[in-house]
């Protein structure tokens, strides 16, 4: 029990360690750089904030080379510039890295992991993608009927537009699900970091940005810290006379590698339009349904046939076959981190949305340590782990 507590209050030093440098030079940088973005903490009110540039008109705003850029998302419709109730960015940050870290938790929770052994028969993972995508397209319908029925018209042709984001989307998120069979929740996330060094050559390539060699640095960091925690795991389990999991692995990068694409697709098509949000959420969402109902019914029972709900022999009840309340759960938390995490595509760039990762993961892997006994029996992997997170931590700090 002592230990038990020891154990607890050092992840909490731990966490606060890594999210407080990470919120502070947050704010300290979205100040400097982006003042007519600022909040201030005024609860549930009219907050007063600094208005746009000049240059600005309906959320967008010129450059000196005459380009035009988005600003905020959240900020206040023309005319009601300097008031509005509004949303902190801060704060919007703080509930993606919560849902973020939440969604792992629960997927954790739905396999029904304990401390020996995985007991029980798991639910089809894919279901509850369907489930959420089909749950999103209706969410973004009604909102686009109720806010913007003027510009249905639009939705059709950004249908077509982001078929590709949602491709990617929903390949990668399949192929995560996947990986649950054979990873926990804090590994996942550890391997999931790998996404930081892509991300920085995707949006290097594609959205033409710069790097500095300290960042750099960072992000090389984190790629090598990664690695060697795949490579301990490995040695790890032929220690124990197991064999590698590397279809786990192949599905684990292959996630990486979608989301990365999809990710950087998707921010440069988000930004590029000035569609409302809702609008462009749901032309995204019915493309992965449509990807998602694939992969359910052709893709996944071929690697997977324990997973075929077509099969009534391994799935006697169908489509929800060992649905409880727990999958519920995965599903709640999958269209919150959906909404939440396109949202954030036109608040900020890729690699914030990487550095914010990065806290969900200390969450995440602090927390997985009171369930997952490889972990806790090999104490070289939780220090590797740390290396990744004060990685992407030091990223931060010298963005």
């Amino acid at each position: 029990m002592w230990l038990s507590r020891k154990r607890l209050r050092v992840a909490s030093v731990g966490l606060v360690a890594v999210l407080v440098p990470l919120l502070l030079r947050f704010r300290d940088v979205n100040a400097a750089a982006m003042p007519w973005r600022q909040t201030h903490n005024v609860p549930l009110g009219l907050s007063a904030r600094p208005a746009p540039p000049a240059a600005c008109k309906n959320s967008l705003c010129t450059r000196p080379g005459g380009n035009q850029i988005r600003t905020s998302l959240l900020a206040a419709p023309p005319g009601v510039a300097n008031a509005g109730l509004h949303v902190p960015r801060v704060a919007l940050l703080v509930l993606f890295i919560a849902v973020d870290t939440g969604q792992a938790l629960v997927m954790d929770w739905a396999e029904k992991r304990s401390w020996m052994e995985r007991a029980g028969r798991q639910y089809s993972r894919q279901t509850a993608l369907v489930v959420e995508s089909g749950l999103s397209v209706v969410t973004g319908l009604v909102l686009s009927l109720f806010l913007g029925a003027d510009k249905l018209s639009a939705l059709w042709p950004l249908c077509i537009k982001f078929f590709p984001v949602a491709l990617c989307f929903a390949v990668g998120l399949s192929l995560k699900m996947m990986a649950v069979n054979h990873f926990q929740a804090g590994t996942i996330k550890i391997v999931g970091q790998l996404r930081l060094g892509l991300v920085a050559l995707a949006s290097t390539i594609i959205l033409s940005r710069r790097y500095s060699p300290q960042q750099w640095m960072a992000i090389s960091a984190v790629t090598v810290f990664c690695m060697l925690f795949v490579q301990a795991k490995g040695q790890g389990r032929k220690r124990e006379g197991k064999d590698v999991k590397w279809a786990g692995l192949s599905q684990l990068l292959g996630w990486v590698c979608m989301n990365v694409v999809g990710g950087t697709l998707a921010e440069k098509t988000y930004k590029s339009s000035d569609v409302p949000y809702y609008i462009q959420k749901s032309a995204q969402d019915m493309g992965h349904l449509a990807t998602s109902l694939m992969m359910l019914f052709l893709v996944v029972p071929h690697f997977n046939p324990g997973e075929d709900i077509r099969n009534p022999s391994v799935r006697p009840d169908g489509f929800f076959d060992s649905w409880d309340v727990r999958t519920w759960f995965v599903v709640g938390f999958l269209f919150l981190d959906a909404w939440i995490s396109n949202l954030l595509l036109k608040e900020f760039s890729g690699v914030t949305r990487g550095v914010a990762k990065a806290a969900g993961v200390a969450i995440v892997y602090f927390a997985s340590l009171l369930y997952s006994k490889d972990r806790r029996a090999n104490p070289k992997l939780t220090w590797i782990a740390m290396g990744v997170i004060l990685g992407s931590m030091i990223f931060s700090i010298v963005s």
